[in-house]
């Protein structure tokens, strides 16, 4: 699952960023992902970015606490991705 390395507009909403997990197909549901995202944030406020179009992301994200907070934001660089900020 990985999240989108990306500034997006406006102002931070928290300090803490968090730029990318990702963990291959064959690593999904081993608890793998859970470790990183606990040694990198733990329970902290943060905000991260994820592509749109990805349910799996945002169910992991929103079972630990995230939320879209209304930002949204195109990577050009990445064949026009729509991304979409989560808070907590």
């Amino acid at each position: 699952m990985a999240s989108c390395p990306r500034q997006g507009p406006g102002p931070r909403p928290r300090r803490l960023e968090l730029h990318l997990i990702y963990l291959l197909a064959a690593h999904h549901g081993t608890g793998l992902g859970q470790g990183l995202l606990d040694a990198a944030v733990a329970d902290a406020p943060a905000f991260l970015w994820i592509a749109e179009d990805n349910p799996r992301a945002l169910a992991f994200y929103r079972r630990n606490g995230f939320e879209p907070d209304g930002a949204r934001d195109t990577v050009e660089a990445w064949q026009h991705m729509v991304v979409v900020r989560l808070v907590r």
